[in-house]
């Protein structure tokens, strides 16, 4: 099984239920969340957006995907589409979305992370914990470039 982190988004891509939720002790918020601070220069892949209502950013959906809200959680998005797995995202608590950036980028460019702040760094089909952490920040590395290939939150 590999974790799938795409542009943008991961968020457990690799367990293709597509009913999955996050466990009840770190479960989004079902109430509306506030509007985050829009970041210029995102990537808007073309998707068909369902979602009422919308996620904040759509980086994280592969080009022709639908986009729906999780049936039980509106503020918890799936990107569904024919012969993928699904793929979750739960918010921009990370602020991953204002480091899209690093996309790209060699590891040694990294910064280090502010005090405080949880990040994992790791490589294209390392295997890392499917634990479900909202603000932590989650850098995937090709292994034969070290360059970012993702940046997401979980």
């Amino acid at each position: 099984m590999r974790v799938i982190l795409t542009t943008g988004l991961f968020m457990l891509a690799a367990c293709g239920v597509p009913e999955a939720q996050a466990p009840d002790d770190q479960a989004p918020s079902e109430e509306t969340p506030q509007a985050p601070e829009q970041v210029e220069g995102l990537t808007e892949p073309a998707v068909t957006m369902t979602a009422d209502p919308p996620p904040p950013y759509t980086y994280w959906a592969p080009e022709g995907t639908e986009v729906r809200n999780h049936p039980s959680n509106p503020n918890v998005w799936i990107a569904f589409g024919e012969g993928r797995n699904a793929i979750y995202y739960f918010g921009d608590a990370c602020r991953a979305a204002a480091k899209q950036a690093w996309i790209g980028r060699a590891r040694s460019d990294l910064p280090a992370p502010p005090t405080g702040a949880e990040w994992r760094v790791f490589e294209t089909g390392q295997s890392v914990l499917q634990d479900l952490q909202l603000d932590r920040l989650n850098i995937e590395i090709d292994p034969q470039t070290q360059q970012v290939v993702s940046v997401s939150c979980g």
